[in-house]
């Protein structure tokens, strides 16, 4: 068996669906207070892996430690999916409709973060930084723009003219020259991304996987809190856009089946205009985030990479 390297895990999502799998481990959870527990000897159900996942549960040590008990936790829960056949894993060749009566799902590829409340503070911030990095690597019209504010004080009135078309010369010069290396974008139009996307994403943080030669791509909607590590150490570590493969196991949540439909409201105009404003709402949306035609979203449990 090949280890495991956690960088994500929904301990609460994968201890619910485990009282679930194993009969009785919900009888066997033992009550912690400060560094002592007490057991309940009794369990119902038949399958010793149950008394070993409760036993999990219920050790006394501190946090830092039951992060390695969740590990292993985990492990009981992934192989008794494959032993019950409730795990499907996804290969290049798995099709929406596939998909589509599946539960829990396996899938190994590259993966993408997407930090959207990370995007919107960067593109805030976009030309500030821009030039900051333009001033440093651009030194010739930086140097020639100071040398000519620091002689702003002639008093005569047409050398100070020429020198203020000078400098705006210079400043014209050297913010074209940033538009064509991409390091600032129009004022304007950064505005604009920004309004749209803190509309449509706020601060959603989304895992994408890809499969080499699969026409699919698999999204999942993280909570942050259940990351082993920090977003910048794990980008740090693997880059945003990684090389290396990992898995992600969860629950299909939306591939491509007909959504619900709005009632039609009779008899309660208020309760009718509700779900007119939601269904709009909806409508907007989708725009945004709405579920790509080549595109499976995921409700994660766990992303790990294998050594």
């Amino acid at each position: 068996m090949r280890i495991k390297s956690y960088i994500y895990l929904d301990n609460n999502k994968m201890y619910s669906l485990s009282s679930q799998l194993f009969e009785g481990i919900t009888q066997y959870i033992m009550k912690e207070q400060s560094d002592t527990y007490e057991e309940e000897h009794s369990q119902k159900g038949e399958l010793l892996s149950g008394r070993l996942m409760a036993d999990m549960i219920m050790q006394k040590d501190a946090k830092s430690e039951m992060k390695y008990l969740h590990d292993f936790a985990f492990n009981l829960f992934e192989q008794e999916l494959v032993t019950r056949g409730l795990l499907y894993d996804v290969t290049n060749k798995t099709s929406i409709e596939e998909l589509r009566d599946k539960g829990f799902v396996r899938i190994k590829g590259k993966i993408i973060f997407e930090n959207f409340e990370k995007i919107l503070y960067t593109l805030e911030h976009f030309n500030e930084v821009g030039r900051s990095v333009g001033e440093l690597t651009m030194q010739d019209p930086i140097e020639s723009l100071g040398e000519i504010e620091n002689n702003i004080s002639i008093k005569h009135r047409e050398q100070k003219n020429k020198i203020n078309q000078k400098i705006k010369h210079i400043r014209k010069e050297f913010d074209a020259e940033l538009k064509e290396q991409g390091l600032i974008i129009d004022e304007k139009l950064k505005n604009n991304l920004y309004n749209i996307l803190k509309f449509g994403y706020g601060n959603i943080y989304e895992v994408m996987v890809s499969i080499e030669d699969s026409d699919l791509f698999y999204t999942a909607i993280i909570n942050q809190e259940n990351l082993k590590e920090t977003e910048q150490s794990l980008i740090s570590k693997y880059s945003r856009l990684s090389e290396k493969e990992f898995t992600l196991i969860g629950v299909v949540t939306q591939c491509g089946d007909n959504r619900a439909d709005v009632p039609c409201v009779m008899g309660n105009e208020m309760k009718s205009t509700t779900l007119n404003i939601i269904d709009k709402i909806a409508g907007v949306e989708e725009q945004f985030n709405g579920r790509a035609e080549n595109e499976c979203i995921i409700d994660p449990i766990a992303i790990y990479s294998e050594i």
